[in-house]
């Protein structure tokens, strides 16, 4: 796992413990997934799912609903015109502390989950692009979200029961 040097002076020991639980079962099911031979049981998910998941078998983990915001560059004819703030609806987690905890980012290309601190200086280059709730209710708590959990929280049992 790789720490950013502000993220770690800014994170308690929980923080990074409940990191390590979270960063080990993505990579968990990430290493199923990419097994060839596991090809006809990949484990679906979108990031409602496996926070709910994560939440459900990780102590001191809460799951929050809402969307992420990032900056959209607006182009005319070729040309960088301005930029414009968008939503992604979303679900995170965050520690007893407040910060957050990413395990499946928006549009970053990531192979880690992401520990966001919820403080400081720089929280809106961080925590400050999350926003809780904003969402509709239906995008998280629907059949199929329901079915990747259950999935998910089986497989992620059994492997820790290894």
């Amino acid at each position: 796992m790789v720490w950013n040097s502000a993220t770690i002076s800014q994170a308690s020991k929980t923080d990074a413990r409940l990191m390590t639980h979270v960063t080990q079962a993505r990579a968990c099911i990430e290493e199923w997934n990419d097994d060839p031979k596991q090809s006809d049981a990949f484990l679906d998910y979108q990031c409602h799912s496996i926070c709910i998941a994560l939440a459900s078998i990780i102590p001191g983990l809460t799951v929050v609903h809402g969307c992420y915001c990032g900056l959209k560059q607006k182009w005319h004819k070729g040309k960088f015109v301005d930029l414009a703030w968008t939503a992604k609806d979303h679900s995170w987690l965050t520690t007893p502390n407040g910060n957050i905890i990413d395990p499946h980012p928006v549009g970053i290309i990531a192979t880690e989950p992401l520990l966001v601190i919820g403080r400081g200086k720089n929280v809106a280059f961080g925590a400050g692009l999350y926003f809780k709730g904003h969402i509709q209710k239906r995008k998280y708590c629907n059949k199929k979200v329901a079915q990747q959990v259950k999935v998910l929280i089986t497989f992620l049992e059994s492997r820790r029961a290894k």
